[in-house]
């Protein structure tokens, strides 16, 4: 009897060990089909995060390349209210034109005696409005050249000079493809630089020289700066302060370039360079933007 319990009891303790081998068994498999779920799971975020990042990096070209665009549009509407000024100038200037006209011709009737609403001149009176006239002139033509030599704003000229020179009057911090605005205007033959959007829009065909000269201010500043014609670059130049000298070296670029009636020019911080610090400009030291037609 003790021997058939002791029998049993085995034959029980077999069956457990093997129910349990297999039980324990099934949980492996089972784990382990959830790890290979957890890291297909794995993958696919990680491809999906991959693809979200490279859309992230498109999105902000896109912005950047937006951004520049916009920039480029304000400058040409700054462009476009400065020759929308330049029209209404010219046509106040030409309003009296008629005018001077008619007086010329009634003059001449006067003279000749044709006029029967006024009386004929004797050769006195003749001989003084005659005087009074060139006296008018010339005062107009001595006023005339003042204002070119002075630079400031002139009615449209009868000749094919220009030129103008502009500089900065007070520092101004780096930002990235920022126009240069040369606000102080010494010389402005021809009324083409405008010292509001800081671009000289050319009146007429011919062979220009431009110059601009631009300083760093002090200690970490650099920068890349462009001639540009029309947003196109036509010059560069580099100026850079060195890191533990609080230096002001400046540098100066020139461009002799056959430009059309039309033509933009501005000078900028290279969109493609990351420049930092700022722009000096004092009574010691000036950024300058000029040019003249050859």
């Amino acid at each position: 009897m003790e021997k058939s319990f002791l029998f049993c009891a085995v034959i029980v303790t077999l069956k457990c060990a093997v129910f349990g081998a297999a039980a324990d068994e099934d949980r492996v498999q089972t784990n382990s089909e959830r790890f290979s779920r957890i890291e297909e799971t794995l993958q696919k975020l990680e491809t999906e995060n991959r693809n979200l990042h490279n859309v992230v990096v498109k999105l902000e070209a896109t912005v950047q390349t937006q951004k520049i665009k916009l920039e480029e549009l304000n400058e040409i509407k700054k462009t476009v209210l400065v020759q929308q000024e330049e029209i209404n100038e010219l046509k106040h200037s030409c309003r009296g034109k008629p005018i001077r006209t008619e007086m010329a011709h009634e003059e001449s009737e006067i003279r000749n005696g044709t006029n029967h609403d006024s009386m004929p001149l004797d050769k006195s009176v003749e001989g003084s409005f005659n005087n009074e006239r060139r006296e008018k002139s010339g005062n107009q033509k001595n006023h005339r050249a003042s204002r070119l030599l002075a630079g400031g704003i002139q009615s449209p000229i009868d000749t094919n000079d220009v030129a103008f020179y502009a500089y900065m009057s007070k520092t101004e911090a780096i930002i990235p493809h920022h126009t240069l605005i040369f606000d102080h205007v010494e010389t402005n033959i021809g009324h083409a630089y405008s010292q509001h959007s800081g671009a000289f829009t050319v009146p007429i065909n011919g062979v220009y020289i431009l110059s601009y000269t631009v300083f760093p201010n002090g200690a970490g500043s650099y920068a890349s700066v462009e001639l540009t014609v029309n947003s196109m670059p036509r010059g560069t130049i580099f100026i850079d302060s060195q890191s533990s000298d609080n230096d002001f070296t400046g540098c100066t670029g020139f461009a002799v370039l056959a430009l059309k009636q039309g033509d933009v020019c501005f000078v900028r911080l290279n969109p493609t360079y990351q420049s930092t610090g700022s722009i000096a400009s004092s009574s010691n030291m000036r950024s300058s933007f000029s040019g003249i037609k050859v």
